[in-house]
């Protein structure tokens, strides 16, 4: 004689069977959204995200509030966050200020783009590189 659990439909094989193919074909659906959405270079990098989770009902909300921007170069990615927190002005100001034969002032890339990396993930894929603030 089966037991309860076997003849529960909810815990027959078939039935689970059936909840994973309609969950995946939701997050398919979800996927497929977002590539037809977004910039689908960036939406491919947000997916090979670690923290990314494509059972998430709200995949497509968190590409857009993750998603900081695309840049065809590291140095442009290290630029626009230079400019977001203030410090490519507070140098324009400071240039203006100092005399002419003052040597040229270098940004190193390096330190900036491990910092970059400390905040953001930053991810090169066909040709450019993608940043997306890292889930808290």
């Amino acid at each position: 004689m089966p037991s309860p659990s076997e003849t529960n439909p909810m815990n027959h094989p078939e039935q689970e069977r059936r909840d994973l193919w309609e969950a995946t074909t939701e997050q398919r659906e979800r996927i497929r959204r977002g590539y037809s959405s977004y910039y689908q270079s960036a939406f491919t990098a947000f997916l090979t995200l670690p923290d990314t989770r494509l059972e998430s009902p709200q995949l497509l909300d968190e590409f857009e509030t993750r998603h900081v921007g695309s840049f065809a170069t590291l140095q442009e990615a290290c630029e626009e966050y230079l400019r977001n927190i203030g410090w490519l002005a507070a140098a324009d100001k400071y240039l203006a200020a100092i005399p002419e034969e003052t040597p040229p002032v270098f940004w190193d890339y390096n330190r900036i783009t491990k910092q970059l990396d400390s905040i953001y993930h930053v991810i090169p894929a066909e040709g450019e590189i993608h940043v997306f603030t890292r889930r808290s």
